[in-house]
């Protein structure tokens, strides 16, 4: 098997790459303009995004890692004309098809239905909650002002959304492609737990021992004025990037980011107990920060 992986030095690329490595003898083309930080392996290739035909020509398995400002669109002719079966979209999160109006649910979109159109290519988005690991590596992004130990909420913060574990997401497209392809889901849910933004803050504020102030910064109405206004002027620049988290934050208090977690044979085939949000396994992702 030939698997080739665009963004493989963002959050998911990294431990993907670790557990394919693990679970298939697959070898896999990373294309990457920073090769120095791609795990060393004889079985792994690195090229240049100027060399993306060649590292996709006849693979079986491409996984697309890249940013929410990507153009993914730019990448679809070597997509097409690599004989790949099987596609992983850039589409980890929320579910952009019920905020059509947001700028990178719109390019997400756009992409998924042109990718869906080539001959032969399996399409698979996977759907998660937040990234855990990131809320707690990047609280600034959920309001966390820890210069200030003040954690401002977007809407009241008791809306529950969903959260999903880096390494769960990893070990599951890794354990997917050793499976019947004929058997997978256009879209595999995957969620560790559901949480409020007051939890989290809680939470945090005992891991971390800073005593967290919880204030609402603005209305879930302001939050989204704010985005739109960003995205109008340049959805693809470094204001919308910022807004990001705010993007996400929004959605969840506003209940789009609550997923099912449907039984998934792939998930759970590994173990049942799954990690959850909690002042222990917070204290964990910070120890690794030191």
């Amino acid at each position: 098997m030939k698997i080739a992986i665009l963004g493989a030095n963002g959050i998911l690329g990294p431990p993907t790459i670790n557990y394919l490595l693990k679970y298939t003898d697959a070898t896999l083309h990373v294309i990457t303009e920073q090769p120095t930080k791609v795990e060393s392996s004889e079985r792994i290739s690195t090229f240049p995004r100027a060399r993306i035909s060649e590292a996709m020509a006849g693979t079986d398995v491409i996984y697309n890692f890249l940013g929410v400002l990507a153009s993914w669109n730019d990448y679809l002719p070597a997509i097409a004309s690599s004989g790949a079966k099987l596609y992983f979209l850039p589409d980890f999160g929320i579910k952009h098809e019920q905020r059509p109006d947001f700028a990178a649910m719109v390019r997400k979109t756009d992409h998924y239905e042109q990718a869906a159109k080539i001959p032969g290519l399996k399409c698979v988005r996977l759907l998660t909650g937040a990234f855990a690991d990131t809320m707690v590596d990047m609280p600034q992004f959920w309001g966390i002002d820890l210069a200030t130990k003040t954690a401002a909420s977007i809407g009241d913060g008791n809306t529950k959304f969903s959260y999903t574990f880096v390494d769960k997401i990893a070990e599951t497209l890794a354990l997917a492609v050793t499976t019947d392809i004929s058997k997978l889901d256009q879209i595999l849910e995957i969620k560790n737990g559901d949480i409020t933004l007051k939890e989290f803050y809680q939470l945090y504020s005992e891991a971390s021992g800073v005593e967290l102030n919880i204030v609402q910064a603005m209305s879930i109405e302001q939050a989204e004025q704010t985005i739109f206004a960003a995205q109008k002027t340049d959805p693809q620049g470094g204001d919308y990037a910022a807004l990001y988290g705010l993007t996400i934050g929004t959605l969840c208090n506003s209940g789009y980011a609550v997923i099912t977690n449907k039984d998934n044979w792939i998930a759970g085939q590994k173990d049942d107990k799954w990690d959850q949000l909690s002042v222990e396994s917070i204290k964990a992702v910070l120890a690794k920060q030191k």
